[in-house]
């Protein structure tokens, strides 16, 4: 239910959003399409998108660890000051 709900609110952002830009409309569909593959890739497996092999699999999960991992934990590491020094210029 939350996931319906998500979804209601993003479309409606976004058609309020794409009235006054037409890079948002790209952006969306960007995401959409974004979507649509993860939910492939994750009912039909890493066949679809062509990985049949170690080296392509390695690739993969290197690039999903230094992306997911390492950009989160770069966020964090510029953003954690902000608030440990209380410094509210950096918010």
């Amino acid at each position: 239910m939350r996931l319906i709900s998500f979804a209601n609110d993003y479309v409606r952002y976004v058609l309020r959003a794409a009235r006054s830009s037409m890079p948002g409309w790209v952006f969306s569909l960007l995401i959409v399409g974004m979507m649509y593959v993860f939910y492939l890739q994750n009912t039909e497996g890493l066949i679809v998108t062509g990985m049949t092999s170690q080296i392509h699999d390695g690739l993969y999960f290197a690039n999903l660890v230094f992306l997911g991992v390492g950009v989160a934990a770069g966020a964090v590491t510029i953003v954690f000051p902000a608030y440990v020094y209380h410094h509210d210029g950096m918010h």
